[in-house]
Formats: C-alpha cells, sequence, structure tokens
C-alpha cells in the first residue's frame, strides 16, 4: 500500500464515489461502470467553483473518493481555466480538507495527444489542444 493508502485504508476500497462531471462523455461511461460495484453520487449541475463550503460537505457526505471527470475541451481561454484548473484546485483543497482520495481524469485538449503505447505522465510536456 501507498503511504496515503496505509493512511486512509477506508479509500482503497471505496463504497461511496463522489463522480464530477457524470453527464459527460467520460462521465456517463464512468458512471455506468462504477455503479456496479459503488454507490455513486453525482454534484448537481451547476458551477462547482462558486458552490459553498456547506454545498461541498454535503456532496461529498459519506463518500470516500471524488472521481473528477468534470472539464472543457473547448471554450473562451477563462473557461477553460476555470474548468481543467481552477476545478481541480477545488476539489483537491476538498479532499485535502476531508481526508478524502481523488481520482481525476485529463484529456488531450489539456495535455495534447501521445502516441498509443505511451501514458502521458505529469513532467511530460503538455501541448494543449484547446488553448
Amino acid at each position: 500500500l501507498s503511504t496515503w493508502g496505509q493512511a486512509h485504508p477506508q479509500s482503497i476500497f471505496p463504497q461511496s464515489i463522489l463522480l464530477l462531471g457524470s453527464r459527460g462523455f467520460l462521465g456517463q461511461q464512468i458512471k455506468r461502470l462504477l455503479e456496479e460495484r459503488y454507490q455513486v453520487k453525482e454534484a448537481p449541475r451547476l458551477d462547482l467553483l462558486t458552490a459553498s463550503d456547506d454545498d461541498w460537505a454535503d456532496w461529498i457526505s459519506g463518500t470516500q473518493i471524488i472521481v473528477n471527470a468534470a472539464g472543457r475541451t473547448m471554450g473562451q481561454l477563462s473557461h477553460l481555466v476555470a474548468s481543467n484548473a481552477l476545478l481541480v484546485a477545488r476539489v483537491l483543497e476538498v479532499a485535502e480538507q476531508h481526508q478524502l482520495g481523488v481520482i481525476h481524469l485529463a484529456s488531450a485538449a489539456e495535455y495534447g495527444r501521445v502516441s498509443e503505447d505511451h501514458a502521458s505522465l505529469e513532467p511530460d510536456p503538455t501541448q494543449p489542444l484547446s488553448a
């Protein structure tokens, strides 16, 4: 187990997951698969960046993991930054405050295309398709 997993064993095998972006292309597929094994909670369709701490506390109540499939692939730069950077920062902040695990999904719109035989790593150079 990782150090984080040792400190939070309940998160290794979660019972309940908060799924962000459940109405999107990836989110719909992820929701369908997760629902086969877990209780899946969804955040309401609203601006998650302006949601209050109380809203977040309500959404994460009883969950062990936040899966973030929310994001944008097109639009104005300010909207891309809000959805693909600021929201991620907010999710990480909430997760840290409540000791939850996070699974964050990103796309070629954020990182750029890579060959099929390569998994993107954090230190890889980025070439966003949507910027």
